[in-house]
């Protein structure tokens, strides 16, 4: 009886704030990968111009999922999440917020802003989830797609578990059906007064794709049944982060906060 599972062959890396650990050659040979990886996925699906990388990508948690190409893990698909608590240290605006002001979005602003204060007040953790990715040349492939959108929920619920994260939030790209893979996992478009489901709004950076605000606070009974089974996948994986107190540094900055 055969004991492979869909994700062998796959390794799981961490490339946690690459700001801490740059003179790490590993950390540069990884950022280089994933940018490259980004360049291409990106490409295909939106107008030239749009970035898929900004100055958050050096504060962020990158969470790669890899092969062995010769010897070396090569990214094939992967996507970042940015503390709150990183924005406040490195005094960079959290994603969501600035795109919505950068985009003119007002009202969406408005209600993202309060989400952010509650979660600053109450000490609590919160994550801005992005730049979701596959390579491309292996797009193709049902098989590939399949494994990787198996394996999001999974990295989604043992990150937030595990790194003690009770909310995230996203801008979901509407033209990619981006919205509706997440809603799987338990994303659900952000409300205002009423229950009123905030609208999309056109994103600048994406040349005004429209893109739909959406908070995480409960994994879905799918998402969490996908996670155990893939919790090896998840406790294999390798991180590379600065363990030298930042941790004991963020918790002061939620505190102080």
């Amino acid at each position: 009886m055969s004991n492979r599972t869909p994700v062998d062959g796959y390794k799981l890396v961490i490339l946690d704030c690459p700001y801490d650990t740059w003179e790490n050659p590993e950390t540069q040979a990884m950022f280089g990968r994933m940018v490259g990886l980004k360049l291409r996925g990106f490409r295909p699906y939106y107008d030239y111009g749009a970035l898929p990388v900004d100055t958050t990508d050096y504060v962020g948690r990158h969470k790669l999922i890899c092969r062995d190409v010769n010897g070396s893990l090569v990214p094939v698909a992967g996507y970042k999440a940015v503390d709150l608590s990183r924005c406040g240290i490195h005094r960079v605006p959290f994603p969501a917020l600035a795109k919505a002001k950068a985009s003119g979005a007002i009202m969406h602003a408005r209600v993202i802003e309060e989400i952010l204060n509650t979660a600053i007040n109450r000490g609590e953790e919160l994550t801005y989830e992005a730049a979701l990715t596959m390579d491309p040349a292996l797009h193709s492939s049902r098989e590939f797609a399949d494994t990787i959108k198996m394996m999001i929920p999974a990295i989604q619920y043992w990150q937030n578990r595990d790194y003690r994260i009770p909310s995230s939030m996203c801008t979901a790209v509407i033209k990619v059906k981006a919205d509706q893979f997440l809603s799987t996992i338990g994303f659900r478009p952000i409300q205002i007064e009423g229950g009123i489901e905030l609208e999309p709004f056109g994103a600048l950076h994406l040349g005004g794709e429209a893109v739909r605000p959406m908070l995480l606070k409960e994994f879905t009974p799918g998402a969490e049944a996908i996670a155990e089974r893939l919790r090896f996948f998840w406790n294999s994986r390798l991180t590379i982060a600065d363990d030298s107190g930042v941790r004991e540094l963020m918790r002061a900055y939620k505190k102080a906060a």
